[in-house]
């Protein structure tokens, strides 16, 4: 999504992992991803500083590619004349009521009819409006939202799937939260996957990917 916050614009996006970009009158800016492990502490994931031009050592936009479910919190900060940092905008995680894509990455009927019902599920717990990408029409069917949309902006798509460990990616970690992290964060093991899922169920996939 885009929208504008006095003099910064921003691009927000949650659809494949977390996207941010800032343009803005502050030569910097902060992104910060926090994961809350219940509904009052969280804690770092990840977090660095932005700029909308390029400079040496700073991104031109913060990225935060992990694909399955997590309660996350996204916050941006500017940083004034003084160079103290100010916060300027915060978004948790939910779909409650928003457009969310599920796309089943497999070819065994069963194995997607089992997927549909634990995106069902997931719909009940977290309010949201599934749309079921799958190779099989009639259980793309089965939910009332489907229709064809070109170009939609969905709030989030999941994949579902076994998908290899390809990705190498690590979160950063600033000095003051390295000892913290370490303490409270997971190692997850992959972008697709919060755990190895070898010799898992269908059922054991999705409730993974869906933190169900």
């Amino acid at each position: 999504m885009y929208f504008s916050l006095n003099n910064e614009k921003i691009v927000f996006h949650q659809t494949s992992g977390i996207t941010v970009r800032i343009n803005g009158p502050e030569d910097l800016y902060y992104v910060e991803v926090r994961e809350f492990k219940n509904n009052y502490e969280s804690f770092y994931l990840e977090g660095y500083q932005v700029s909308l031009e390029k400079k040496e050592g700073i991104e031109t936009e913060f990225n935060f590619p992990i694909l399955f479910y997590a309660d996350l919190e996204t916050s941006i900060y500017k940083f004034t004349g003084s160079k103290r940092a100010t916060k300027i905008y915060s978004h948790r995680y939910n779909d409650y009521g928003k457009l969310v894509k599920f796309r089943f990455d497999s070819n065994d009927y069963k194995e997607c009819e089992t997927w549909y019902e634990k995106v069902m599920e997931y719909s009940s717990l977290r309010g949201c409006k599934p749309v079921i990408d799958s190779p099989f029409d009639d259980i793309n069917k089965k939910v009332p939202t489907f229709f064809e949309i070109i170009d939609i902006d969905y709030y989030k798509t999941y994949y579902l799937g076994r998908y290899p460990k390809v990705d190498n990616w690590k979160p950063r970690q600033t000095l003051d939260e390295a000892i913290l992290r370490e303490k409270n964060i997971i190692d997850y093991w992959s972008l697709n996957h919060p755990k190895n899922p070898e010799g898992l169920s269908s059922e054991q996939i999705a409730s993974d990917i869906l933190g169900l």
